[in-house]
């Protein structure tokens, strides 16, 4: 993209365009660095901190608690860099949220305003990731409906159905808005084949049910009571956030049962837009998934916190020395690695910064070099998939628009198109790597087994040409 490729056209993407049109103006100024990705992708957490905490001093949350919940949030940074628009959409969870809030408030001046600005932010979600910005457009929706805020404006009952209608049309707008430079550059076809029609395909092979990753927790709970360490600690405490929003469903029944009556519409909108952002973990309920909505979960369970915890407690000196010493050790752990020569810091091309292991860089390093060195003069296509991470370190340009070649990365008639490709001759060689899983591309693996004849076995793939 940042070269001129076109999106959807000439390279695939699933999701909404927004992410992406933030991020190609950053990668032209500093390179396709990875260190880039996780600066846009920190920059989005940080943003739904601030939010959060806007959100907890608006809903009168004590000081004490308002700081654990940003601690929270850095204790479970992720190590790794998740997609960037599924935490971009997590922005705009929270803004809509922090929008509906204030159409809750028993007197609102300007609630089609509100409404429309909960309208922008669901269109903004959906130009991110398609299901956010409908789940979005729902909850809004739903919050006027509650709050009675068309009983606001003044007027005939037409101005009222008007602000009903706002967040549709604002939302509707904004989203065909961002959608344009696709329409210009007639990509609008592949992102209906992509975006729209391929999520058949996704559905039908991604799914994940929630209940393995509560299994999950329990196996790693098992395995760090058998054999205590650092990872199988880490691998507990990060399968234990599949915990958290059942005992947030549970907690908020807890209080629904506890609350008067005239207070409970803010409680029914934090359930609201916590089940919206809940929502966006399926089909494919993993930690990937669940991960980038954690600062949604966290502000809901800290609201919950509050208003179920005596309000005139405060937490002992000790208990607060123990969630600083936590979050310090939680921050200062990458550092020791590196002290202890159990991490050194990545020079892989394009992927400099992190912290990885030195047995892991030295495998990586030599498997770059030896694409690199096969790559001369061919047209290479990598079947695995990692394809993309070799695409760009090893400096290979790939032929086609598919980064990572899985079933549910194709669309319709992608996965004929490179068939149809190698038959030609316009792809000359195959690199692939088998992996036994659900969404391996099989009739594209198929026509590589027996169709292409086999050169060598290398460190990442095995190579194949026609």
């Amino acid at each position: 993209m940042a070269e001129g490729g076109r999106l959807y056209s000439d390279v695939f993407f699933g999701a909404g365009p927004l992410a992406i049109y933030l991020s190609v103006p950053i990668v032209r100024l500093f390179g396709p660095q990875i260190l880039v990705t996780k600066a846009l992708v920190a920059a989005s957490y940080t943003v739904c901190m601030v939010l959060g905490l806007e959100i907890l001093k608006t809903l009168g949350v004590q000081g004490w608690l308002r700081i654990l919940f940003v601690v929270g949030l850095f204790g479970i940074i992720p190590t790794y860099a998740p997609s960037g628009y599924q935490a971009l959409a997590t922005v705009f969870i929270l803004a809509a949220f922090r929008v509906s809030l204030a159409l809750t408030e028993r007197e609102v001046a300007q609630p089609f305003w509100l409404a429309g600005l909960g309208g922008l932010w669901a269109g903004l979600g959906f130009a991110t990731k398609q299901n956010v910005g409908l789940y979005l457009l729902l909850a809004v929706m739903a919050t006027l409906l509650l709050s009675g805020a068309m009983r606001w404006e003044p007027g005939t009952p037409r101005q009222r159905w008007l602000i009903f209608a706002q967040p549709l049309v604002v939302s509707t707008g904004t989203a065909a808005a961002m959608f344009l430079p696709v329409v210009f550059q007639g990509s609008l076809p592949s992102f209906i084949d992509y975006g729209v029609i391929n999520k058949q395909t996704y559905l039908r092979l991604s799914g994940i049910p929630y209940s393995e990753g509560v299994q999950e927790f329990f196996s790693n709970l098992r395995g760090l009571l058998a054999e205590p360490g650092f990872q199988a600690l880490a691998r507990t405490i990060q399968s234990s956030l599949f915990l958290l929003p059942p005992a947030l469903g549970i907690a908020w029944l807890v209080w629904y049962l506890r609350s008067d009556r005239c207070n409970r519409l803010v409680g029914i909108v934090a359930a609201i837009f916590g089940g919206a952002a809940f929502l966006t973990v399926f089909p494919r309920a993993d930690y990937p998934h669940l991960m980038p909505i954690m600062p949604v979960l966290f502000l809901v369970g800290t609201w919950l916190l509050a208003n179920i915890w005596p309000r005139t407690s405060e937490p002992i000196l000790v208990f607060k020395l123990a969630v600083l010493t936590g979050l310090a050790l939680a921050l200062a752990w990458p550092a020791l690695l590196l002290g202890k020569g159990e991490r050194v810091v990545s020079t892989l091309p394009n992927f400099q910064g992190p912290f990885v292991r030195p047995e892991f860089e030295k495998e990586l390093s030599w498997q770059i070099q030896e694409l690199r060195r096969i790559s001369t003069d061919k047209e290479l296509f990598l079947l695995m998939p990692q394809a993309g991470f070799y695409y760009l370190s090893a400096g290979i340009r790939n032929p086609t628009p598919f980064d990572y070649p899985l079933a549910t990365a194709f669309g319709v008639k992608g996965e004929q198109a490179v068939i149809a490709a190698i038959a030609e001759g316009r792809i000359t060689h195959v690199c692939w790597q088998y992996w036994p899983w659900i969404l391996r591309p099989a009739s594209l693996e198929e026509f590589v087994a027996n169709h292409l004849r086999l050169l060598t076995r290398l460190g990442a793939c095995t190579l194949y040409s026609r």
